[in-house]
């Protein structure tokens, strides 16, 4: 699942690494019917000798929720492109996502989903059910020491700031099991070099 603009290339990199012609993707064109959706996906879903991936935008997987809730025992590995759209606990998206039940998931994305507790923990949730307890314990153990910790008021209570470190530190540590951080520098050596071109022109 990505956003409609990435299908191109998530279809190319799958081209690249596996060979077309060793796997079947199946991508919905943007001039179907949403009635051919429904039919490509199911058929997708029966026979999985045609296909074995299905890449599909956000947007569209709203339109063949159903079909897919239907099929979903055949479904084993979900990865989600720019994943931080998953951050809202409201979300009609989100909530296709886990009604399908897929154990294996992967959540890709370039945003920081950590500066907001309430939308981490939304994320975190849906990839590793339980594992940070329900959202009234993680409130209490914590966003709010942690809130607290980082509140400009507090900065001379130091039993409030340490406390809020080691429940920081404490997230961290249970939650990098499973969280793999890319940084910038890490990222450089592999980029070709930035080049930042100013251009001014004067006003007429």
């Amino acid at each position: 699942v990505c956003p409609v603009t990435l299908i191109a290339n998530w279809k190319r990199e799958f081209g690249k690494w596996l060979n077309l012609s060793r796997i079947g993707i199946l991508t919905l064109s943007s001039s179907n019917t949403a009635e051919r959706d429904k039919y490509e996906v199911r058929t997708f879903l029966r026979v999985q000798r045609t296909y074995q991936v299905l890449i599909i935008g956000y947007e569209k997987l709203l339109s063949v929720s159903e079909e897919l809730e239907a099929g979903k025992s055949a479904l084993n590995l979900l990865v989600c492109d720019e994943g931080h759209r998953l951050k809202n606990g409201s979300s009609k998206v989100l909530g296709v996502l886990k009604s399908l039940a897929i154990e294996k998931k992967v959540l890709l994305s370039g945003t920081p989903i950590q500066n907001d507790l309430n939308e981490f923990f939304t994320v975190i949730d849906f990839l590793n059910p339980g594992v940070l307890g329900s959202y009234q314990h993680f409130k209490k153990n914590f966003i709010t020491p942690i809130t607290k910790g980082r509140d400009p008021a507090n900065r001379y209570s130091q039993g409030t700031l340490q406390k809020g470190e080691e429940k920081s530190q404490e997230m961290i540590e249970l939650t990098k099991r499973f969280v793999l951080r890319r940084t910038n520098s890490i990222l450089a050596a592999y980029l070709p070099p930035k080049t930042d071109i100013v251009l001014f022109c004067k006003p007429t």
